[in-house]
């Protein structure tokens, strides 16, 4: 994947998000009868987890380093993903990286086609896979908090603009568990909302803010942990300032389930999260969120009565 240097100022990015999840009653007992009926054989990892997996995943969050910075063996190991390589190679595809350079309004130099407007003021640099860590620091997933060893290792995304659709690729690892080996559903919910907020910016192209009104989870089958998971997500409908979106969390498709997707039947098909990612994906999750659209004055009223 090709890498270009940008040596722009950043500006600081405020996100809000008011976040709702609902699960269904008796998922603990169903999850874990799922579970035994799967074996060991099932794992999505090829690494056995322990029987205590709390005890023996402890993290001294205190060593780390104050800006998280993916190994390159699991870079270039996400790259090699079939689903990855194959949005990369699409040409009406843009591919961000997670925690992407953001640029002033005014403050790039090159030619404006280069730019996608994101947020009102700031816009992201097509092709530029150059990540803005400092900008994302207080970020709950893309922080210190959720972002690092162990936790969301590893993530990337990838915009179609006329299709209004948004694949997120992302490396869970084993400190995101409610039950052991199992990732926890309040962040996949995070997650979702996040991936929500993109998509809708994205869409956006700087006209307007937003803010999540509503999101609902249902949950298909575990996610366990560690694992390597996609979400496709996409906008439905638009009624006036309301913005509805649909998503999904699947398993990352091998070459046999990325095979699938020349089906020409699911080409035409409205099931999105299929089309996405395969026939042969397993759905984990599915969801669906409300987005306010905020004038940029309204967020700065709203942000200015919470100091």
């Amino acid at each position: 994947m090709s890498r270009r240097n940008q040596g722009f100022g950043l500006t600081s990015l405020v996100a809000t998000a008011i976040l709702t999840a609902t699960l269904s009653a008796g998922i603990t007992v169903a999850f874990m009868h799922f579970l035994d009926s799967r074996g060991d054989d099932s794992r999505q990892e090829d690494e056995a987890q322990p029987a205590n997996a709390y005890a023996t995943q402890s993290l001294d969050q205190d060593s780390e380093p104050l800006i998280y910075i993916p190994p390159a063996d699991l870079v270039a190991k996400m790259e090699q993903l079939p689903v990855v390589k194959r949005l990369v190679a699409d040409p009406k595809v843009h591919v961000f990286p997670f925690r992407p350079v953001l640029i002033p309004e005014g403050g790039y130099p090159g030619e404006a086609e280069d730019l996608l407007a994101y947020t009102p003021g700031l816009n992201l640099v097509k092709g530029c896979q150059e990540e803005a860590p400092d900008l994302f620091a207080q970020h709950l997933l893309r922080g210190r908090s959720l972002y690092g060893p162990q936790r969301i290792e590893y993530a990337i995304q990838a915009f179609h603009p006329c299709d209004k659709t948004l694949v997120k690729i992302a490396k869970f690892g084993p400190n995101l568990c409610g039950h052991p080996g199992i990732v926890h559903g309040g962040m996949i919910a995070a997650f979702f909302d996040d991936a929500f907020g993109s998509i809708f910016f994205m869409d956006a192209e700087g006209r307007h803010s937003g803010v999540t009104a509503n999101l609902t989870v249902n949950y298909r089958s575990p996610m366990l942990a560690p694992s390597t998971v996609a979400f496709a997500l996409w906008i439905e409908r638009v009624e006036g300032r309301k913005v509805f979106l649909r998503g999904e969390a699947r398993s990352v498709p091998d070459v046999g389930a990325d095979v699938s997707l020349q089906d020409e039947r699911l080409r035409a098909s409205d099931d999105t999260g299929k089309r996405l990612l395969g026939t042969n994906s397993v759905l984990f999750a599915e969801a669906s969120a409300l987005f306010i659209k905020l004038k940029p004055e309204q967020m700065v009223k709203i942000l200015e009565k919470e100091k």
